[in-house]
């Protein structure tokens, strides 16, 4: 009900979530295998560095992040650095990441000139 009316309202906005449950490693089995079968829940242990992986997985999963790795002509790929496309934010299409790195030369481009303008003017 609460849901319905906050649609109709539009004043509320939901977003995914994951829950952690750390101290994993001091609890039973049997109470990690209950908390981790709940939906959108990971169970981790901090101090014994268990299920870090797997909360990070479901993360950029849960985002929509895709890692993409470029390369010059010529060069070898860079696997330092990747680019990090999300689904939210535009697509996770190789049009999308061709698309944005366009605009974003645009705007290189267009603050150099900028720049250079006020250097002539000075």
């Amino acid at each position: 009900m609460d849901d319905l009316i906050d649609t109709i309202e539009g004043n509320r906005k939901y977003v995914r979530c994951i829950y952690a449950y750390n101290k994993a490693d001091i609890i039973s089995l049997e109470e990690v295998d209950a908390l981790a079968r709940q939906s959108h829940s990971v169970c981790i242990s901090c101090y014994m560095s268990l299920g870090l992986e797997y909360l990070l997985d479901r993360v950029w999963d849960a985002m929509g992040l895709v890692r993409v790795y470029t390369k010059k002509v010529g060069c070898k790929p860079d696997f330092a650095e990747p680019v990090i496309l999300s689904a939210d934010r535009g697509g996770t299409s190789v049009e999308n990441f061709c698309n944005h790195l366009h605009r974003v030369r645009i705007i290189d481009v267009a603050l150099k000139s900028s720049s250079s303008i006020l250097r002539e003017r000075i």
